[in-house]
């Protein structure tokens, strides 16, 4: 007769749940390793984890120490993101199909762990990374005027990487963000250095160390003041070599530009002059003499956005540009 001992027990092992490759996915989009972690695979969400900690503070330390393109930047972030979300995907797909409708619920299998992790692991890098970044390293100026035409325009927002002690040597030929007298910010090229001699001809010519700056003849282009009530004025516009740099200037050939004393410069130093030479709006180092180290907030690296001044449209050409 059958007794009660033949009947064995079985052992409550927890709820099954199917586990779905697009929420698999979707989680790992949201941060590397989620996925892997609702798909039961502890082990390697923790090590993609700390790979995209690692990742993210490699990306930050390139964009510091590397002289790129904007656009090359995002393109590059944007492939590598879309080739890891892929190789997760396939990855994924392998342990989803393998759970079946039969994988038991593990202990870390919790909605509220997966926000707790996300909100740790994906939001607070983020914010700590942009909040170092723009307070420490980098700023924005808005460009009000056009004294640097046409490398920059009036409603540019520019990107400018920030020089907070006194190794930052500004490079001649670059446009760094200076600081004026009655402590406005403006956007200026750095001519000349420490010990150099400079002179600015009234035509808008430069001789560096008596050395005449080359330059070539681009033609006439109409250009229009940010003011409102400005005309259009005729500007010839020439292509000017400095060193390793050269940059687009434009002069108005019925206006002449006053003082051509040639100026010295001493320690710590840097003589700024603006691309557009005969708008009487540049306030540059012809007017404010040479400007101390102290007084260059940084040098400019891309145009993030431009609006028109006047209707405050987009201007999505302009955006990303580098500024040259």
């Amino acid at each position: 007769m059958p007794t009660g001992n033949e009947h064995s027990s079985e052992i409550y092992l927890g709820e099954p749940s199917e586990r779905s490759l697009l929420q698999a996915i979707g989680l790992s989009m949201l941060l590397p390793g989620l996925g892997h972690l609702y798909a039961g695979q502890l082990a390697r969400a923790i090590s993609l984890c700390i790979g995209w900690l690692l990742g993210l503070g490699i990306a930050i330390t390139c964009f510091l120490m590397l002289d790129v393109f904007l656009f090359r930047i995002v393109m590059g972030l944007l492939i590598f993101w879309v080739t890891m979300i892929l190789w997760i995907s396939t990855d994924l797909g392998q342990y989803c199909s393998r759970a079946g409708r039969t994988y038991i619920l593990k202990p870390y299998n919790s909605g509220i762990l997966y926000g707790v992790l996300f909100i740790l692991f994906g939001l607070v890098p983020l914010w700590g990374s942009s909040e170092f970044l723009t307070s420490q390293c980098f700023g924005i100026h808005v460009v009000s005027s056009d004294e640097n035409f046409p490398s920059l325009r009036a409603g540019d927002r520019i990107l400018y990487k920030k020089s907070p002690d006194r190794a930052f040597i500004p490079k001649r030929g670059t446009i760094v963000l200076a600081e004026l007298r009655d402590g406005s910010h403006s956007a200026l090229r750095v001519m000349a250095g420490p010990k150099d001699k400079i002179r600015v001809r009234s035509n808008g010519r430069v001789l560096i160390n008596q050395v005449l700056l080359q330059r070539q003849p681009l033609g006439r282009v109409q250009w229009k003041s940010s003011a409102l009530s400005a005309l259009p004025n005729d500007l010839v516009g020439f292509v000017e070599v400095l060193g390793r740099k050269s940059y687009e200037v434009f002069l108005n050939p019925e206006v002449r530009m006053y003082g051509e004393s040639t100026e010295e410069l001493q320690d710590d130093t840097f003589f700024l002059l603006a691309d557009n030479r005969t708008t009487h709006r540049a306030l540059d180092s012809r007017h404010l003499g040479p400007f101390p180290r102290s007084k260059i907030l940084g040098e400019a690296l891309y145009v993030l956005y431009a609006a028109d001044p006047e209707t405050g449209e987009a201007d999505w050409e302009r955006s990303g540009l580098w500024v040259k």
